[in-house]
């Protein structure tokens, strides 16, 4: 196939075209495009430079604010912070001006954007927040007197119940059943910033409450006084009575005399409503059994009493654990008495006939004749107070004064035989009383017609006197 490009006549309508061209117009819309491409070139770098230009405007040296370790915002210079922390602590220190201001900012260099700029109010706020948080308590009020600072509601709640767990306790420790438990004050729970060492904690508080507020009162002595009777009925020592009555001799009280008693006032009342009994002892009886191989006159214990009970149970209220009140719920028996078993002697001592000497000592006056009178005994000297003894056993038929002998014990002996101690000093017996033979029956003195301490002793046999020197050996 022939090749077109080769025909005749082809180069010469080529050249043709590119003659028929208009090279000026050309050129002219190349210079045009290239005026267009230099105008937004230029466009651009001017758009360039004015975002530049804004960029470093708007985003230049700043600080991040630091607080306690937390940022908390965003200035150009520090003293806006330090500001804003001044106003803060001014603010705070209005709530309680013992709480611990620590001046903790930091400050870090940044570049920061204009609109994240933190201005003073926001950062006095934050600061305050903070120092708020770390500082805020709850008081317990009663009766509008601020009482304890507690470090948060639920430890203000724990002490309101602990008061009454105190108060409960006391009452299960006596054996009563706690039946109701109230706060007889108003209570306020605050929020309150102060400073935190002004907290106390749980068990401090409720110590604080149940403890009381230590005060003075008036005391007029009135007749009937004594500096150690004021002490126990008002729970003082007479010492603490004399550190507060300075000036006052307390070992001289006049009727009318004014003191000074320390007494505890509650810093809060507590009723309590509890149940709670009081036992009584039921005395026993006592029953006898006569018993023959028992000297007449003494007795022993068969079987011991016991005693029983008899329980009352009470409603009682309390006020801080004082009685105000109560009533009787019910009383009954838990225990009976069992009665107590005694033998009694029936044995009637009869004397052997055989006499003892009644004291060790020396004879001062024998039986007989004695000057314009007759001696119906015979007198034995001994220090007052020596003991004197039954020359032998029987029944003592007198036990008392009796006229020139003084103070006299008397035994019949039972066999037609009596005895008589006379100007005794004390009597040990008592009439009807048996004694054995050595018994200790009185005491030498120099009571009635005597001269001197000692004993005079007769012997009498069926009513008559008789020499006692004839009944006695050594």
């Amino acid at each position: 196939m022939d090749n077109p490009e080769s025909k005749p006549g082809a180069e010469d309508s080529k050249g043709s075209y590119f003659r028929s061209i208009n090279w000026d117009m050309v050129k002219k819309k190349i210079f045009s495009i290239k005026a267009k491409q230099a105008a937004i070139a230029c466009l651009i770098g001017v758009m360039l430079m004015g975002g530049g230009i804004y960029y470093f405007n708007q985003k230049r040296i700043g600080y991040a604010v630091k607080y306690n370790g937390k940022v908390i915002g965003y200035v150009r210079d520090e003293e806006t912070a330090k500001a804003a922390l001044n106003s803060a602590t001014e603010e705070i220190r209005r709530k309680d001006p013992d709480i611990n201001m620590e001046n903790s900012l930091e400050f870090e260099k940044i570049q920061i954007d204009s609109d994240k700029i933190t201005n003073e109010s926001t950062l006095e706020k934050e600061i305050e927040t903070d120092l708020c948080s770390k500082n805020t308590s709850y008081a317990i009020i009663v009766n509008d007197t601020e009482e304890a600072i507690v470090a948060c509601k639920e430890d203000a709640d724990k002490v309101v119940q602990g008061v009454k767990k105190h108060f409960a306790e006391e009452e299960t420790k006596k054996g009563a059943k706690v039946l109701d438990i109230k706060i007889k004050d108003n209570i306020d729970i605050q929020e309150k910033v102060v400073n935190s060492s002004k907290r106390v904690d749980v068990e401090t508080a409720v110590q604080k409450l149940v403890a009381g507020k230590g005060t003075t009162k008036k005391y007029q002595v009135k007749s009937g006084d004594s500096i150690w009777r004021i002490a126990r009925d008002n729970d003082m020592k007479i010492s603490e009575i004399s550190q507060i009555n300075p000036g006052l001799d307390i070992n001289k009280l006049m009727i009318g005399d004014e003191l000074n008693l320390a007494v505890s006032e509650p810093s809060i009342n507590v009723e309590t409503t509890v149940e709670a009994y009081v036992d009584e002892k039921i005395p026993f009886k006592t029953t006898y059994k006569n018993d023959s191989n028992l000297v007449k006159g003494k007795t022993k214990i068969i079987e011991n009493g016991q005693y029983g009970t008899n329980r009352t149970t009470k409603k009682v209220t309390k006020l801080n654990g004082k009685e105000i009140a109560s009533s009787v719920l019910s009383t009954a028996v838990i225990k009976s008495p069992v009665n107590q078993v005694m033998a009694k002697g029936m044995k009637v001592l009869t004397g052997s006939g055989q006499f003892r000497w009644p004291l060790n000592g020396r004879v001062t006056s024998s039986f007989g004749s004695r000057g314009r009178e007759f001696h119906k005994g015979m007198d034995i000297g001994a220090p007052g107070g020596t003991p004197i003894y039954a020359a032998d056993g029987g029944k003592v038929i007198q036990a008392g004064w009796c006229s020139g002998y003084g103070k006299l014990v008397i035994i019949d002996h039972g066999n037609g035989y009596q005895t008589y101690y006379g100007h005794c000093s004390s009597i040990q017996v008592s009439t009807g009383q048996s004694v054995s033979r050595g018994q200790r029956i009185a005491s030498v003195g120099q009571t009635g017609n005597a001269y001197g301490n000692h004993l005079h002793f007769e012997v009498r046999k069926n009513g008559s006197v008789q020499n006692p020197a004839k009944y006695l050996s050594r």
